[in-house]
């Protein structure tokens, strides 16, 4: 069921279909998240719950959070995930406006150290030119996408118009570039299948990448194809 769901959602469209279609398919994806019973959403659902009401309790007590996604995680989404994320954290109780320096500037004062730029997350002369333009203030709500005119990445200036056409025509079942991916997709998936490999000694599959997520292989039975020696 959640795995149905999140191949219906918009924001699964943006990655290669070999998520929706074999990563994150309910019956033969990720073991761990296949054939997903009634009672075990129900646990997640109140384990939910709890996890907000601790949020709310930590950011009331002081206690220093940041923003993240876990984006390799099945149906999590780089940057649509984030978005969600966002809403989460004003579900816990906390103000839009202390979400967004959460997700921005909070975040950048441990990353940009790490990445040798202290400017991260600021506006100022000779910070890194990667930000956000907004017809409004945006801290009102946590939806990143409302009232977003531009996005400025390492100084290149992309107007939101630009962007959503892009995107759209990116979509498009004959859009070249989805074709290649599809293509792409297929030969994994191909390539992962019993048989389809040359097998080492004693039949297992040799050492290596595995061709679905170039993910290092160390077994001799793949945990996501499923496939056995």
């Amino acid at each position: 069921m959640v795995a149905t769901e999140a191949k219906r959602d918009p924001a699964t469209a943006l990655l290669p279909p070999l998520y929706a279609e074999q990563l994150w398919h309910p019956t033969r994806g990720f073991p761990v998240y296949r054939n997903i019973s009634e009672a075990r959403l129900a646990r997640v659902a109140r384990t939910l719950d709890q996890k907000l009401r601790l949020i709310g309790d930590l950011h009331a007590a002081r206690v220093r959070l940041h923003l993240g996604t876990d984006s390799p995680q099945p149906f999590t989404v780089p940057g649509a995930s984030l978005h969600t994320e966002m809403e989460l954290f004003a579900r816990a109780g906390i103000a839009p406006a202390e979400v967004w320096h959460l997700a921005t500037r909070g975040n950048a004062e441990v990353l940009g150290p790490a990445l040798g730029e202290p400017d991260l997350g600021l506006l100022r002369t000779g910070a890194p030119a990667d930000l956000l333009v907004y017809g409004a203030d945006p801290t009102t709500a946590t939806d990143p996408g409302r009232g977003l005119l531009a996005v400025i990445s390492r100084g290149r200036l992309y107007p939101r118009r630009e962007l959503d056409s892009a995107v759209a025509a990116d979509q498009a079942p004959d859009h070249p570039r989805r074709r290649e991916r599809r293509g792409a997709d297929r030969l994994r998936l191909a390539e992962a299948r019993p048989g389809a490999r040359r097998r080492g000694a004693r039949g297992a599959l040799p050492r290596g990448n595995c061709p679905a997520t170039s993910a290092p292989s160390t077994s001799s039975s793949c945990r996501i194809c499923p496939r056995t020696p």
